[in-house]
């Protein structure tokens, strides 16, 4: 263990020194950085004590909330107010999403770094039994998100691809300090050695912006995001892939002791096939030995993340970073190896995501992404767009595109991860744009509404209960439409009382035989006095016909009799947020969307025309997907229609319906040619298109 200490420090010495100006270092340019060439990274490895590690003791769990970073500043740090700062701002950031008791330490300072080299981050690192980290990342991992860690690959298990001549050493893991302290380890014993040592240029801090709040100068970049970065780094998002790289490009083979999110960096597909059994990334895309693997991803259990493949062999860029969106044309998180100037770099969910599957608590911080409601990525926040975009990827039709937007508006809980979008979300938006709620609050005007209301939407409760004898019952909870038309509920909150008069008795009641809808809550933090609530929130919307009602869930009702002659009338507890549901009369964005006290009505009109000019994404009649309309784009609808052809894109009808009769046939190849070839007509335009033929398809 000393030995390979020792080595690794000589061998990651050899990194700087062939990075350093005169090297490899790539030359930053008016553009953009790139994080291991214009940021340098190095690692410094810890002795582990002779009786190994040991775990950390918590007497106090009452506040589990990361306890937060110990920052040292160095003194030219110290003097520069907004460098100073900037770098809490992004310490309390990380400190907002983790639930972990544990205090990292950081050193930094402004230091002189030559001519090239923005900055510096040494990362403490250590090397421990691997099927010990694996084993404490299984028992860290909550059971519902981190469901996958459950499915790690035991020692025995644990297949690897390492090029020609490499070896995996000694059955060992190596993780920053900081991730350890994460997995539940004390590391008292290598304090007061930082976790991270931080350095910045001090001859070209002209090139930074420190204040992100009003946006970034356009010949400047973030430094509040650079320190996020690095920090993102000192906290395990790092792969031995880099390390590998490096000691292909210097020719030399080694020992390599995998970290922990190494293992889960797969092929696209392995981890949804075969998790446990499927061999592990320890290579760039280019190596000696084996095919070459340029797609290489982080399986989080529901998604593959692709990932940089290698400075060298690889796709350019240091394999511990996300695939850079500068190659993909999607930016997954704030460890995009890429900055580029006057743009700000933005914290998404997949780096708390990661990070939670390699030992760090997720907890209910505020959600990443200081674009919070651009749900369409078109660098507007809260925008008519934003509201039919969220629409449509709650109805499945629209992707997160490029994950950059914050859904999470408004205080119900969502049980898989806080900032996935619910249907309260949208909600808030239709509010928001009647001008009736405000963004992020509840206006106190609209915080419960009363049933039945003038939306139609009643709730069947038990009515006229005798309760002069011991009772247990089972009563079935329904929701009623009393109007002549469908309606779509998207969301619904039930808080319920059961109130009883005329004397004196004791009740107690639990909810049973949820109808599978979609998800079921308990709440009891929504200004219910106490009262249970049930939170139901829909993938899809619960249809309820016309003058029908449906079954939402069963109460098992217990009373025991004490006096009197007391009866039982259910009603609702109506003095609460939570009671405001998400209903339409169409399952389209088009339709209407009910809010609070049955009388707010989010309406076509009302949205005005952009409320479906914004809905378009495509020109009808750009068959091939590439602007502008061409000979392409009708030679392509001719081979679909009389060549089998394949279909058009992004949308098989939108795309190749360019006179909106909600079809694809010669007419269409004839309104184009007269268009492009004899001035004729325009093809139809996509809001009218849409009006006509419902959502794009």
């Amino acid at each position: 263990m000393k030995n390979l200490n020792k080595s690794y420090t000589f061998i990651l010495f050899l990194i700087v020194l062939a990075i350093l100006p005169g090297g490899l270092l790539l030359a930053k340019n008016d553009y953009e950085i790139t994080c291991g060439s214009d940021f340098i990274h190095r690692q410094s490895f810890g002795n582990i004590p002779p009786q190994g590690l040991q775990r950390m003791s918590i007497t106090d769990k009452s506040d589990l909330r990361l306890t937060g970073a110990t920052l040292n500043p160095g003194p030219a740090l110290a003097a520069n107010t907004d460098a100073l700062a900037a770098f809490n701002r992004a310490i309390d950031t990380w400190i907002s999403w983790f639930d972990d008791p544990v205090t990292i330490i950081i050193t930094a300072d402004l230091i002189p770094l030559g001519s090239t080299i923005l900055g510096e981050t040494e990362s403490r690192f250590f090397t421990y039994p691997f099927t010990s980290v694996r084993d404490l990342m299984v028992t860290d991992a909550d059971l519902t998100a981190e469901a996958i860690c459950g499915s790690l690959p035991t020692l025995a298990q644990f297949n690897l691809i390492l090029p020609s001549g490499f070896t995996f050493y000694n059955h060992e893991m190596s993780a920053t300090k900081a991730n350890f302290r994460a997995l539940g380890y004390d590391m008292s014993f290598d304090d007061p050695v930082p976790d991270v040592e931080i350095n910045f240029n001090s001859g070209m801090l002209s090139d930074f912006d420190f204040d992100r709040s009003n946006g970034i100068d356009d010949t400047g970049y973030d430094f509040e995001g650079v320190v996020l970065h690095e920090l993102g780094h000192a906290l395990g998002f790092s792969s031995k892939v880099h390390y590998v790289d490096w000691c292909l490009s210097e020719k030399i083979t080694a020992e390599v002791v995998p970290e922990p999110l190494d293992l889960l960096r797969l092929k696209p597909g392995d981890g949804a096939s075969d998790f446990t059994n499927s061999t592990r990334i320890l290579v760039p895309a280019n190596y000696p030995g084996g095919s070459p693997i340029p797609l290489q991803v982080t399986y989080t259990g529901t998604e593959d993340l692709p990932m940089s493949t290698g400075s060298f062999s690889g796709d350019g860029r240091q394999a511990s970073h996300w695939k850079d969106n500068s190659l993909t044309g999607e930016y997954l998180g704030l460890m995009d190896p890429t900055m580029t100037s006057g743009i700000p770099v933005k914290p998404l969910k997949n780096d708390i995501v990661s990070l939670g599957l390699i030992g760090w608590d997720v907890g209910n911080g505020p959600c990443p992404g200081d674009l919070a409601g651009d749900c369409n990525n078109d660098g507007l926040t809260l925008s008519v767009a934003d509201f039919v975009y969220m629409m449509s990827y709650l109805q499945g039709t629209a992707s997160h595109l490029n994950n950059l937007c914050n859904f999470e508006l408004n205080f119900f809980d969502n049980p898989y991860f806080p900032c996935e979008p619910t249907f309260g979300d949208y909600l808030y938006y239709a509010l928001y744009f009647q001008g009736i709620m405000t963004f992020g609050e509840f206006n106190p005007e609209c915080q419960f509404t009363e049933f039945p209301g003038s939306n139609g939407l009643n709730i069947v409760m038990p009515s006229n209960v005798d309760l002069s004898a011991d009772l247990s019952e089972t009563y079935t909870i329904q929701l009623e439409n009393s109007n002549p038309y469908p309606l779509y509920v998207w969301s619904v909150t039930v808080p319920i009382d059961f109130p009883f008069s005329g004397g004196t008795g004791i009740a107690s009641y639990t909810f049973t035989n949820y109808r599978d809808y979609g998800v079921w809550s308990v709440v009891d933090d929504i200004n219910t006095s106490g009262k249970p609530a049930l939170l139901f929130q829909g993938t899809e919307p619960m249809i309820i016909p016309a003058l029908s009602a449906i079954d939402l869930f069963d109460v098992n009702y217990n009373w025991t009799y004490i006096s009197g002659e007391p009866t039982m009338t259910a009603d609702f507890f109506s003095e609460s947020p939570a009671c405001i549901p998400v209903i339409s009369s169409s399952a389209t964005p088009t339709g209407r969307i009910g809010g609070i006290r049955g009388a707010v009505w989010i309406t076509e009109s009302s949205l005005g025309e952009n409320y479906i000019s914004y809905a378009c994404e495509i020109v009808p009649g750009d068959a091939d997907g590439t602007p502008p309309l061409n000979i392409l784009d009708i030679i392509h609808i001719i081979n679909y229609i009389y060549k089998s052809g394949p279909p058009s894109i992004p949308y098989e009808f939108a795309n190749a319906d360019a006179d909106g009769n909600c079809g694809i046939d010669i007419l269409d190849i004839i309104l184009l040619i007269n268009y492009k070839y004899k001035n004729g007509p325009e093809p139809v335009l996509c809001k009218d298109w849409v009006t006509a033929c419902g959502p794009l398809h």
